[in-house]
């Protein structure tokens, strides 16, 4: 985890990472890797890969579908990591380029991917985070805070 999650003790917290680990896999199932695995091999989002026969079953087609990113229609905040090796700059830009009606906050930090979890300083949470949560949610942050 450490290195595929490229922690980094110049910014992480790494006296919580045993406490991080400690429901690993926490409820990842095998379909969500062989589903990052498939992302990985091409240049655009696509449903799941099920194979031919059970693709057919599920999209009526034997390939899995494109996702229609360009119809996002919902708030996205994109929160990136200037160390993040698993998420790179290049990757959020690409997908900044395809729903670019949809973002409503984009910010860089200086974090790698498992530093926005496991951060020495997780002020961005508590400064950008919560702000947008009051603003787009239907409830208030006042429930988070309790």
């Amino acid at each position: 985890m450490e290195a595929i999650g490229d922690a980094d003790d110049s910014v992480d917290n790494m006296d919580r990472f045993s406490n991080f680990l400690a429901d690993a896999p926490a409820g990842n199932p095998y379909q969500n890797l062989a589903y990052f695995a498939q992302t990985t091999i091409s240049d655009d989002w696509y449903r799941f890969d099920y194979g031919r026969i059970e693709n057919k079953k599920m999209y009526g087609q034997t390939t899995p579908p494109k996702i229609p990113l360009e119809k996002l229609d919902i708030p996205v905040a994109l929160f990136q990591g200037s160390l993040d090796e698993l998420a790179d700059p290049t990757d959020v830009e690409w997908l900044a380029q395809q729903i670019p009606n949809a973002i409503v906050y984009r910010e860089m930090y200086e974090l790698g991917h498992m530093s926005f979890s496991l951060a020495k300083d997780m002020t961005w949470f508590t400064k950008d985070v919560m702000i947008l949560i009051d603003a787009y949610s239907s409830n208030s942050n006042q429930t988070f805070l309790q």
